[in-house]
């Protein structure tokens, strides 16, 4: 886990908002209710009163743990997302001038949400401040081993590997190959058919041999089977 927030990292208050929407809604309710139906009372200077709800009244009072109540579920959902790894965090440990680092996950089974707007936990002795919170990066499938592409040879490489297996049979039975002998052999040098067939025709003539005679053995290199009365052409 990275140490740094990626870009699309979000504050506490607005993963609430992204990923509790349900328990977020209830407490937002929660709050209007309170506010439209909480009895308040004020203290303080006349010219300068501060309000607060009236506890001591019990419809009040009900209300107000309504929002204590549904605060507690969003805050609890977003929590166990953390804890299972399902989101991941990052906060300025001790003070909000801290360096930001990643929370482990297994530290929200201690840490408490205690201020969503302010992007504020707490617990087990440790103390967050600017919690930004994303999800994991997807991963990738793991992709097959693919066997290494083996460039195809060139039309020089192959013409000379046809050539020199010519001059070779020439040498040790003193007699130029048949069309289909050079192909066969190019065949077992592990060259193509069609890359053989081609790099045979393109034989110096001084190593060509005529193919006015049935050969088997191209019928068999090439895989097929050739009828007694079939001709091949010359070479050209």
């Amino acid at each position: 886990m990275q140490n740094e927030p990626p870009p699309e990292s979000v504050p506490l208050r607005a993963a609430a908002s992204k990923w509790c929407p349900r328990e977020l809604a209830e407490l937002e309710a929660c709050r209007q209710r309170l506010d439209r139906d909480g009895r308040q009372n004020y203290s303080g200077p006349p010219n300068a009163p501060v309000y607060h709800y009236d506890d001591g009244h019990s419809a009040t009072a009900q209300l107000m743990a309504d929002v204590l109540k549904a605060g507690a579920a969003c805050s609890g959902s977003l929590e166990r997302l953390l804890l299972s790894g399902k989101l991941l965090a990052w906060g300025r440990p001790a003070s909000p001038l801290a360096d930001i680092r990643s929370i482990p996950a297994d530290a929200w089974a201690s840490l408490r949400i205690q201020h969503a707007a302010e992007g504020r936990a707490g617990g087990g002795g440790a103390l967050l401040f600017g919690l930004r919170v994303s999800e994991p990066a997807p991963v990738q499938p793991a992709q097959p081993d693919e066997p290494p592409l083996v460039p195809k040879p060139s039309a020089e490489v192959v013409s000379r590997a046809a050539t020199g297996i010519a001059r070779d049979l020439l040498a040790k039975h003193g007699r130029k190959p048949t069309h289909a002998e050079a192909v066969a052999l190019m065949l077992e040098a592990g060259f193509q058919l069609t890359e053989s067939k081609a790099a045979v025709a393109r034989l110096p003539p001084e190593l060509k041999r005529g193919r006015g005679e049935h050969d088997r053995t191209l019928a068999a290199a090439a895989g097929r089977k050739t009828k007694e009365t079939a001709t091949k052409k010359p070479l050209a």
